[in-house]
């Protein structure tokens, strides 16, 4: 859930030294000390400015900010303006200067830039395009490598981005035990993309004991976080529902919401139950809208389904 883990990212910058509740009172300070060069101040003013708190929502106005605490060496500030650049939002869209950005924040530790940049070398985004066979596995090297070194910083997505690479076969050699234990970990932090995997873990017996009472435990404990998938199997496989049609409706608008906010694991889920009527109404049309908007952020899964649709004919506008 990169969107919403980075949203929290922006949260923590905002508050940190700053009381709750009191941005109105705070955002005077914050403008002075950033006027006056303070670049951890600069870097919480952009971000007041994505999130439209106590300023008008203004992303280049955040840029502007990023950059000034970027310029000074400050690693949020680079990795804020990393992520404005990858995603075009106050700037054109330029995957190059988002990995610039992303790698000096990432050299200085800083968890959630490391996420992001091996995203990029896994990705290819605003990477020297090469045509052999031994850069393209030296950059999925390059992207295992930063995505552990957040991981192991106990970033939660990327400890479920590590799982999910260690069940995928493609960057590094399948291993289900290994997959096990980051999505543990990153369900232990209430992940709950990791809590619905590490549930499907047990069911199979991969990686750990086959365990019917472990998967409905960590199923409910997803759904409870707002999987809505999870909510599906409890449902249909358990005979478990949790707060009846009106839970299952409250849980779909907020799930929705946060594929609407670009989620794509959120996107591709939301594909799934439209195309097979889980929970919600069946609709081709939806399942295709979601799929779509998965697929173009490189998830590989609704690549396969947009691919089928389209052959099918199934929910194209």
């Amino acid at each position: 859930m990169l969107i919403v883990m980075r949203r929290s990212f922006i949260i923590f910058i905002i508050m940190s030294g700053f009381s709750m509740g009191a941005i109105a009172q705070d955002i005077g300070v914050i403008r002075q000390e950033s006027d006056a060069g303070n670049a951890a101040a600069q870097a919480r003013l952009g971000a007041l400015y994505v999130l439209g708190e106590g300023v008008p929502k203004n992303d280049t106005e955040a840029v502007r900010w990023f950059l000034k605490a970027a310029e000074q060496g400050n690693a949020a500030g680079q990795y804020l303006l990393g992520f404005m650049y990858e995603n075009g939002s106050g700037v054109p869209e330029q995957p190059i200067e988002a990995v610039k950005w992303y790698r000096k924040a990432a050299e200085q530790g800083l968890a959630e830039a490391q996420l992001g940049l091996g995203i990029m070398y896994a990705s290819g985004k605003g990477l020297p395009e090469h045509d052999a066979e031994a850069v393209k596995w030296h950059r999925k090297a390059k992207a295992v490598t930063w995505i552990r070194r957040a991981a192991e910083q106990d970033n939660a997505q990327a400890q479920y981005a590590l799982g999910e690479i260690y069940t995928a076969n493609d960057i590094i050699a399948k291993d289900y035990m290994k997959a096990a234990q980051w999505f543990r970990k990153a369900a232990q932090q209430n992940h709950a993309q990791a809590q619905y995997h590490l549930a499907t873990l047990y069911v199979g017996g991969f990686g750990v004991s086959q365990n019917d009472a472990m998967a409905t435990d960590w199923y409910k404990q997803a759904a409870e976080t707002g999987h809505l998938r999870a909510r599906f199997v409890l449902k249909d496989s358990y005979g478990i529902s949790l707060g009846g049609p009106e839970g299952d409706a409250a849980a779909v608008k907020d799930y929705s919401q946060i594929a609407e906010d670009g989620d794509m694991y959120a996107q591709y889920n939301l594909g799934l139950m439209y195309r097979n009527g889980e929970i919600v109404e069946q609709s081709n049309k939806e399942a295709f809208k979601w799929f779509s908007r998965a697929a173009n952020q490189g998830h590989s899964d609704a690549l396969f389904f947009v691919d089928i649709m389209r052959r099918n004919g199934e929910g194209i506008p």
